[in-house]
């Protein structure tokens, strides 16, 4: 009874804030969402004004079921068995670090990863081998590798970059802005492919047509991303 109760009141403030607006309840990566999703959804509001949206970030993947969202954007791999999932763009990762590290680094001789293992590196929580990935088969002890700062989610990692604790990998997008500004240099020139991130949603044979717009509009958004 507390669960309807709480599902009724949800909903009648949702219908307060929106109207008679049709809302997509959208889950998205919590840095993915800062960085990439809002700024393309105010495109989107310019040319659908009548959707609106009811944005969360998730660091996990949501039951489709049972939490409530249409739709999530997220690691194509993390997609549940049965769902319907959309390819939007391709992760790539680089190496950043504050200006005057990421010189220090590519001022050693020809630019190890030795060099490089050398630095305090930043760690992601959730996807805690991306550094071993980058070293692959160099030979470098796993433990100098995984050894650093530990931090929930790439926000963190690149706040903590910008600050001078360490050398972070992240994804490319979502550090864009802070290597145009100056705050954030790359370390290496290297760029390692990650993920893919997708629209994941639930099968349905009818859908209202504003989600298909946000779909479309998405992929659009996402092929863009890339170049």
């Amino acid at each position: 009874a507390a669960a309807i109760l709480d599902h009724l009141d949800r909903s009648v403030l949702r219908a307060m804030a929106f109207g008679s607006n049709h809302v997509i309840r959208l889950a998205c990566l919590p840095t993915l969402a800062e960085r990439w999703l809002v700024p393309v959804l105010a495109g989107f509001d310019r040319i659908a004004p009548q959707v609106g949206f009811d944005i969360s970030s998730r660091l996990d993947m949501p039951d489709l079921h049972r939490s409530g969202v249409d739709m999530v954007i997220h690691h194509l791999d993390q997609a549940p068995a049965g769902a319907e999932a959309t390819p939007l763009m391709d992760e790539f990762l680089v190496v950043v670090a504050r200006p005057d590290l990421a010189q220090q680094v590519r001022a050693q001789a020809g630019y190890a990863d030795a060099a490089l293992a050398g630095y305090p590196l930043l760690q992601q929580e959730t996807r805690p081998h991306l550094w071993l990935d980058w070293f692959g088969v160099s030979g470098i002890d796993p433990v100098t590798i995984t050894r650093g700062a530990r931090f929930a989610h790439f926000g963190m990692v690149t706040n903590a970059a910008r600050a001078g604790m360490g050398i972070g990998l992240v994804p490319e997008i979502l550090v864009r802005e802070e290597i145009r500004q100056g705050s954030l240099a790359l370390a290496s020139d290297r760029r390692m492919q990650g993920s893919t991130y997708a629209l994941i949603r639930q099968p349905r044979l009818a859908r209202h047509q504003g989600e298909e717009m946000l779909r479309d509009w998405l992929v659009a958004q996402g092929a863009n991303a890339v170049h």
